[in-house]
């Protein structure tokens, strides 16, 4: 009688809790009979309910916070790249090195926020990778439109020349 029932939901308690270390928060665990059994099934499903909810802060907090570093790095980038290449500028050797450095270090930077948001990502189970065939050629038409005109505006003329040897 009670006892097998209040076995079985420690059971169903146990099952739940293991499933939560493991980052599942979708399960819930049913209220068993008595005052003190219907209680705690409660505080534990209000408990996973709270863990998602800072789950789902962590994620927002992550993604706004990788954005707002993103943005003004790809923008010194933008600018360094565009002294750098620029005609006009007459730039002293050391200028040069520090300009390549802070370039570099951007460069640093937004990889690592990227891998940061993706880590996030995979944590979350947001994303999914797909293992498909895609056309190089198109991939690098595509990059090329995408980047050519900011380049023209720097002053600088973007082509592609693919071996004739790749293939679609």
């Amino acid at each position: 009688g009670v006892s097998i029932a209040m076995t079985r939901w420690i059971d169903a308690l146990t099952r739940a809790s293991q499933e939560v270390g493991r980052g599942n928060l979708e399960v819930t665990v049913r209220a068993g009979k008595g005052y003190e059994i219907q209680e705690l099934s409660h505080r534990f499903n209000e408990m996973v309910s709270q863990l998602k909810q800072i789950d789902q802060s962590k994620a927002q907090y992550i993604a706004k916070i990788t954005h707002d570093l993103s943005s003004p790095l790809a923008s010194v980038i933008y600018y360094v790249d565009f002294i750098l290449s620029s005609k006009e500028e007459k730039l002293t050797r050391k200028q040069r090195t520090y300009l390549k450095t802070i370039q570099k270090e951007c460069r640093r930077l937004i990889y690592t926020v990227d891998n940061i948001l993706l880590l996030s990502r995979l944590q979350a189970g947001r994303t999914e990778f797909i293992n498909r065939k895609f056309s190089m050629r198109e991939l690098l038409e595509e990059l090329l439109h995408f980047y050519k005109v900011p380049a023209q505006k720097g002053g600088i003329a973007l082509r592609l020349s693919l071996d004739p040897d790749i293939s679609d």
